[in-house]
């Protein structure tokens, strides 16, 4: 408001008279007002900054891929796992207000995850694919269809094959599933709700 107002003003030859100088006083009161009922409430301070650290740590995610690489042993065959989660940056996701009001937004625009998995086993490749949320589509509800990500692996070590865990959630909301792939040996994948 009061960069409009030092534009109009800067219009008119900055006449500076009584009307201009009485809404650019008001617009003073205002600022001081809404500075001084957010310092009498610390707790909503607090609250604000703390959502706005999720929705940054969110946002960090696009640019910082997840990378695993390790091997296992399985009795006498030897598991290379490489595993490379990232942001696809295809503004494919639209979150409405309803899951992203309490960061003061309308909607978010967001976009997929993907993983590329490749497994060897003995030096030979066996798998070697993408992971995406639609190999999970028929554990999900049509919100998460819609609105959700594929967030948060997690890789784990089984009784003869290896987990990929996952969350299938709305970004910055709880709202969401665990999902799991599990790679077989014997190079097949099942993909499953947990």
């Amino acid at each position: 408001m009061i960069f409009c107002l030092t534009l109009y003003s800067c219009n008119n030859g900055g006449s500076g008279d009584a009307a201009d100088q009485q809404l650019i006083d008001s617009a003073k009161i205002q600022d001081s007002i809404v500075k001084e009922n957010v310092s009498k409430n610390p707790a909503a301070d607090e609250d604000f900054e703390e959502l706005g650290s999720i929705l940054s740590d969110y946002v960090q995610q696009y640019s910082k891929p997840y990378v695993f690489d390790s091997s296992y042993v399985f009795g006498e065959d030897t598991i290379k796992v490489l595993v490379k989660h990232f942001c696809l940056m295809d503004s494919a996701i639209i979150i409405p207000e309803k899951y992203v009001g309490m960061y003061k937004l309308d909607s978010l625009i967001t976009h997929n995850f993907v993983t590329l998995l490749k497994v060897e086993k003995n030096g030979k490749e066996v798998v070697n694919r993408k992971i995406q949320k639609k190999d999970f589509e028929q554990y999900l509800d049509p919100y998460l269809k819609s609105y959700a990500t594929l967030l948060y692996p997690d890789i784990k070590k089984l009784e003869g094959s290896i987990a990929l865990d996952y969350s299938i959630s709305i970004p910055l909301t709880d709202v969401g599933i665990g999902v799991r792939a599990i790679i077989k040996l014997d190079d097949n994948i099942l993909f499953e709700k947990k």
